[in-house]
């Protein structure tokens, strides 16, 4: 549908189909998402596992930074004269009254203000001739094709490069975090220094720095101090000793398993750990609570029977 009818122009300037200003919006969301998610995977810290984020309650749950933080990057997405999702739409923000000039940054972020009521943007994009949000009648910009977009098979590529980079991302993120727990630290120490691993596999034992790593956190308290210590419990058989002055919280607990490597061979070692809530006058941390041996395919270990006597 023109909007002008401009004869210096090549082409006549065309509303944007609805079902590409809701890819356009789809594909913004999605970076965005997965942008803020990734800062946040960073700025986790160290021991971040001792500092599990309180589940968020009521309105709580709709005021957190990372989700005040999208949406922020959703209503200024256009500030750089247009987001990623219209360069992969082929479409572009125009002025209404000269749908050949683009808007300037002020008019492109208030067309997005509206956003807020979202709600009352769709139902406007069907009852305006040309497909205006609220946002966009304030600002007084139209969303139509681009003239002259890039080749599809660029933006294609331009599509693959970019969530193919947020996947590597967050792989070398996660990687790198679990390396930063808590639980990962504690029993890497363990397994380098365990006693029935060397007996195993032999001295010296090398211990692979990628394990299993699971993390459990059923029933999240609001602070790691409230957490209850729970009732005493018989020592499984095989267990590590965790000491009688300890208190090991039910509540979070966390497993490793190891390949390690000596002369003899392979094996593997699982090393479970449970967390001892923190004190007034001691942080939290991991305690081992078992550790077991198992063979290079991650079965138990099978003895062979004694020689019966001639």
């Amino acid at each position: 549908m023109p909007v002008a009818d401009r004869t210096a122009d090549p082409m006549p300037t065309v509303l944007a189909p609805l079902h590409l200003r809701l890819f356009a919006l789809l594909f913004d969301y999605a970076v965005i998402v997965a942008g803020v998610k990734l800062v946040e995977q960073v700025l986790l810290g160290d021991h971040w596992d001792l500092r599990p984020a309180a589940p968020a309650i009521g309105w709580h749950a709709l005021t957190t930074p990372w989700q005040a933080a999208m949406l922020a990057l959703l209503l200024v997405r256009d500030a750089p004269g247009g987001s990623v999702g219209k360069w992969l739409t082929g479409l572009a923000v125009r002025r209404a009254g000269d749908p050949a000039r683009a808007p300037g940054l002020g008019a492109r972020l208030l067309r997005n203000a509206s956003l807020v009521l979202l709600p009352v943007d769709v139902w406007l994009v069907f009852r305006d001739r040309f497909g205006r949000r609220l946002g966009e009648r304030w600002a007084g910009t139209v969303l139509v094709q681009h003239p002259h977009p890039r080749d599809l098979f660029q933006r294609a590529m331009g599509l693959g490069v970019l969530f193919l980079g947020f996947i590597l991302s967050a792989l070398l993120i996660t990687s790198w975090n679990l390396h930063r727990s808590a639980a990962f630290q504690t029993a890497y120490a363990v397994a380098a220094q365990d006693a029935a691993l060397a007996q195993q596999v032999g001295q010296p034992v090398k211990v692979d720095r990628a394990p299993e790593l699971e993390l459990r956190f059923p029933g999240l308290a609001s602070r790691l101090s409230d957490l209850a210590p729970p009732p005493g419990a018989a020592q499984a058989p095989g267990q590590a000793a965790l000491g009688t002055a300890a208190t090991i919280s039910t509540a979070a607990s966390a497993a490793a398993t190891f390949d390690a490597t000596g002369p003899r061979g392979k094996a593997k070692l699982r090393v479970e750990l449970a967390l001892v809530p923190g004190t007034a006058t001691e942080p939290p941390r991991w305690q081992v609570a078992r550790t077991q041996v198992l063979d290079a395919l991650g079965g138990p270990l099978t003895q062979k029977d004694a020689p019966k006597p001639k």
